[in-house]
């Protein structure tokens, strides 16, 4: 044993210093081909070899070759791949060649890498070193707007969340329409928010299905593939960023809402009017007698519970490549202070990608990123949530008003007014905080096999722990649950993890010097549990402590679920004199989420690509740089559908046997072993080109997918013992059109760019459940008389009454149609089918939330020093649903907006002919399903400004130093009266979209910040 402890300790470090031996110093210079410029930052390597360094901020470089190095290999960002042969002298001029276009660019495809003019799927890219300025904490909010295709709305101004992703228009009934997310290769299960944007280094949007097929039944709403920082060979770096910034709500789009004066005369005028119309005889309580005398509070309470927010980002990235070892590990801090009172969110987070190169032909990494973050929010967004019930709060309370020991009021009232709870109290005592620990790692081996073969396996791992802790004490409450109450208390915990195995062969020959062959073949795994446990706690001595152990009466529930899914993957791309491309490609899962009839599926693709560029006859096209053709199809699957859908489910049952109470089970589903995924089968043809020696680069799909086999209840014989099953059937088209460019508008020492897409997607169903019955327009009020999904016409049309105003005159009342309520005054709706009498046969569709097309704009300008970017996102067409709308509540009990003073009064004072009257027994059918709710959703939305400057060389130690200040949402053009035009209460839900519930409101935000780079 000592013996090999001395073999070891001599290999280690006696070897190292003979290797050394016979050396000489090589120096260099790389220059750029075309203007004979320095090209700093370099990577030069002795060919074979892990032995490398960089160039420096001349372009000179020095590096030490041995008697049997011959050629050195020299690689940057933005040049072709060069080598160059060592011989006799002592330095070398090397002339790097830039690039051809983008389309020379190494892009991230699933399971690899490709050039981008070879890539033959629908696949847009973008790399995250243009987005760092931006003072957000979601990467989502960073590529809004970035990426044709690719839909992401900022449905709630939530700390730490509120953003939501549709690729081409995905939707499915129950299985879900957000993209799958590959970190790294690993198909992530949780939350995506949690990680820190300044850790990636660039996405890829996988869209097209032959893009998208090697993930299979996951794969047929998007793929979004993230990766994410890793070190440059010859390269040692630090970046430190930092931004402070603060935030407020804008004005425009805040509820205009009546003020304490203007609200006691519309109290007194409902008075006025019982007593004249409706024989009311009690007169007008004191409180509403003289409007213009009152001297109480007038509260905003919308202004009551908002703040100025404030967003602290930090981050640190170390980044070296030398040697056999390269490790990049960021390190960063968000913090969130929101804009409605007692909400925050901050995250902690690392990331450390580490590769070590045994040989050249071996090499082994570990990657690990843990994060920890924390949350405090209210149900804010949705129907009757806390931020409706506050605006709906009459403005003659104080929440500083004071009972007779001093305290706060716990709630307020007055004549004919619901009861309302001290908000400020319920805003400042309650919580609700979220505590989460997340790892993400992996590891892998990789291995060179022969001369054309690579093989890589990897285990990779998702952990995840949180617990919330919710206290609501007895001095809280809502206006449906008003304090002094039982104080309650609930405790939730949940722990996931997700594990992934993946062994992958890699192929890669040339032939010929114009055939070359890429293919790969791959196995993997994966499953995925999750626990979730919950306490809940209510009788509370007092209010002081709130740990459910204090709690008289205690209750609890546990439950857990799981799946896994078995892989096989394999893939092959040809391409002749890089001018003829083909790719064909195939995935086969097993997943345990459906029946054991039908657990396996295979979802194959292929595509096909033309580089009429490099064809002799396109040589002459001084205009055309680049020009590609490319189609593909395939099929891909969502298996979003839950666990255990497949099996008969059984339910806890309390049965009497003799004289005693016992439990049982009893069956409240019937299983289907033949439920499967839903499946997506596309085609999409496309051109890429590039004019004008690469000044402008455009890019245009047309592509048209159907969903099939979607998971819907079907109606069964009452005899079955149940009224539905479980079953696939349903079938949604889809097609649209992309469009992207980008330009080059001025070069020199004034720059210019410009990136622009615009995406026009589409939708019909094409068949449905039992019959094709329609999903929802049901009832008269309420989520499921909102949206209307018909075959034959676009998913999730809204559906109710058309209003026509108000019945102004008894002309008028007596020559239209009525509704039970009607009366002179009251809402008038349209007699759709034509029978002289409104119902609920006259309900039809009146508006649609899908837009017309959805676009993005980029510009960034450059002056010497100074750098400006403006990004634009928006949407045209596109209809939204204002549940906000509903501060019209004509019955006097709560506030209500300004624009209610002008409602129908009487034949003398007929108001604007909008808000009917407020006649007793007729307010119920104006708060119906109609039109009136309906607005137009276009807007265009500068997402982000920032200003920057780069600061003249410092030292020789700091390579650049860059300062800015940014703004966040600066402002919005729509016609949108509530605010928000991205609101959606349900998300990118393709089935009820555009549904705006008074959502946390979107801030806007301000930062200042540096980017130092060592």
């Amino acid at each position: 044993m000592n013996k090999l402890y001395s073999l070891f300790f001599i290999s280690f470090f006696i070897i190292p210093t003979v290797s050394g031996q016979g050396l000489s110093q090589i120096s260099g210079r790389a220059l750029d081909a075309s203007d004979n410029k320095p090209v700093p930052e370099a990577s030069v390597f002795v060919k074979g070899t892990t032995k490398g360094t960089v160039a420096n901020a001349d372009g000179r470089f020095v590096i030490s070759v041995g008697p049997e190095n011959k050629i050195l290999e020299i690689t940057s960002a933005g040049y072709e791949r060069q080598e160059v042969a060592i011989g006799g002298s002592s330095e070398i001029i090397i002339l790097l060649k830039p690039v051809n276009t983008v389309f020379d660019e190494v892009v991230v495809i699933g399971y690899g890498a490709q050039k981008q003019k070879l890539v033959t799927g629908s696949i847009s890219t973008l790399s995250a070193r243009q987005l760092e300025d931006q003072p957000v904490g979601q990467f989502a909010q960073k590529i809004q707007g970035r990426i044709p295709g690719v839909q992401i709305n900022q449905a709630t101004g939530q700390p730490g969340g509120g953003m939501e992703v549709r690729i081409r228009g995905a939707a499915s009934i129950n299985a879900g329409n957000s993209p799958l997310y590959v970190v790294d290769g690993f198909p992530i299960v949780g939350d995506i928010n949690s990680i820190n944007p300044n850790e990636i280094e660039s996405f890829s949007v996988l869209k097209g299905s032959s893009a998208t097929s090697l993930y299979g039944s996951r794969a047929a709403n998007g793929v979004v593939l993230i990766s994410t920082k890793s070190a440059k060979q010859g390269q040692t770096a630090v970046h430190v960023s930092a931004s402070n910034g603060f935030a407020d709500v804008p004005q425009k789009g805040r509820a205009e809402l009546m003020n304490a004066r203007e609200f006691l005369q519309f109290e007194k005028e409902i008075y006025e009017d019982k007593i004249r119309y409706e024989g009311y005889n009690n007169g007008i309580p004191e409180l509403y007698q003289n409007p213009e005398a009152w001297t109480g509070p007038d509260t905003d309470w919308y202004e009551v519970i908002l703040r100025r927010g404030a967003v602290s980002n930090y981050n640190v990235t170390i980044s070296s490549g030398k040697d056999k070892f390269s490790s990049a590990t960021t390190l960063g801090y968000y913090k969130e202070k929101g804009t409605v009172l007692n909400t925050d969110f901050e995250r902690f987070s690392l990331r450390s990608n580490n590769e070590y190169r045994v040989t050249p032909s071996i090499r082994v990494g570990v990657n690990i990123a843990p994060s920890y973050q924390t949350s405090q929010n209210f149900n804010t967004d949705g129907n009757g949530a806390v931020i409706y019930q506050v605006l709906s709060t009459p403005p003659i309370f104080s929440p500083f008003e004071t009972e007779a020991d001093g305290s706060l009021k716990l709630s307020f009232e007055g004549p004919g007014l619901f009861t309302q709870p001290n908000w400020y109290r319920f805003f400042t005592e309650s919580k609700n905080r979220i505590k989460s620990t997340r790892l993400l790692s992996n590891a892998y081996a990789e291995l060179d096999i022969l001369k054309d073969f690579r093989f890589k396996s990897s285990v990779s791992l998702d952990l995840l722990g949180s617990n919330t802790n919710e206290w609501n004490p007895s001095t809280t409450g809502t206006t449906l649950s008003l304090p002094p109450k039982r104080a309650t208390a609930s405790y939730a915990t949940q722990f996931y993890y997700s594990w992934l195995t993946e062994n992958t062969l890699n192929y890669s020959k040339s032939f010929a010097g114009k055939h070359q062959v890429d293919a790969l073949i791959g196995y993997s795994a994966q499953q995925f549990r999750r626990e979730n446990n919950q306490l809940t706690g209510i009788d509370f001595p007092d209010d002081v402590v709130s740990w459910i152990d204090a709690a008289a009466t205690k209750s609890g529930s546990s439950n857990s679920s799981e799946w896994s899914l078995l892989s096989w993957v394999g893939r092959l791309n040809y391409n002749y004199d890089g001018k003829y491309l083909l790719s064909a490609a195939i995935r086969r899962d097993g997943s345990s989420r459906f029946g054991p009839d039908n657990r396996w599926g295979s979802f194959p693709s292929v595509s096909a690509g033309w580089v009429i560029s490099e064809e002799n006859f396109a040589r002459n096209w001084n205009a055309v740089d680049f020009l590609k053709l490319r189609g593909e199809f395939g099929y891909t699957g969502n298996f979003n559908i839950g666990d255990y859908n497949q099996y008969g489910n059984v339910s806890s049952t309390n049965y009497v046997f003799g004289d005693r109470l016992v439990q049982g089970r009893s069956p409240n589903s019937i299983g289907n072993s033949r439920l499967t995924w839903e499946t997506t089968s596309g085609f999409d043809i496309g051109v890429d080109v590039s004019f004008f020696r690469n000044r402008l680069s455009l890019a245009f799909d047309y592509y048209h997918k159907t969903t099939k086999d979607m998971l819907y209840q079907i109606d069964i014989p009452y005899g079955a013992g149940f009224p539905n099953i479980q079953s696939n059937i349903g079938k949604f088209n889809f097609w649209g059109y992309e469009f992207s460019g980008s330009s080059k508008n001025f070069t020199g020492n004034f720059r210019w760019t410009t990136d622009f897409n615009i995406s026009f997607n589409r939708n019909k169903a094409i068949q449905l459940g039992t019959n094709n019955t329609p999903i929802g327009g049901i009832g008269e009020q309420g989520e499921s008389s909102y949206w209307k999904t018909e075959v034959g016409k676009p998913l999730g049309l809204f559906y109710g009454y058309v209003f026509e105003g108000v019945y102004m005159d008894e002309k008028t009342f007596d020559n239209s149609a009525k509704h039970i309520t009607s009366a002179v005054g009251t809402v008038k709706m349209q007699d759709v089918n034509g029978d002289g009498v409104i119902n609920s046969q006259d309900k039809t569709y009146i508006g649609d939330p899908n837009p017309d097309f959805v676009f993005g704009v980029n510009n960034t300008f450059a002056y010497k020093g100074f750098d400006l970017n403006v990004v634009i996102a928006g949407a045209y067409g596109g209809d939204i649903f204002a549940f906000r709308g509903w501060n019209n509540i004509l019955e006097g009990i709560l506030n209500v907006q300004k624009d209610m003073k002008d409602r129908w009064r009487s034949l003398e004072n007929p108001g604007a002919g909008y808000h009917a009257r407020t006649l007793s027994g007729t307010a119920a059918f104006g708060r119906y399903t109609s039109s009136k709710w309906v607005h137009d959703g276009s807007y265009l939305s500068v997402k982000n400004i920032t200003l920057g400057y780069t600061l003249p060389k410092l030292s020789s130690v700091v390579r650049s130093a860059r300062i800015f200040a940014s703004v966040q949402q600066p402002f919005i053009l729509s016609g949108y009266r509530y605010g928000n035009p991205e609101a959606s209460y349900k998300g990118l839900n393709g089935l009820q979209l555009g549904y705006d519930a008074t959502a946390y409101p979107v801030p806007r935000t301000f930062a200042f910040g540096i980017d130092v780079y060592f």
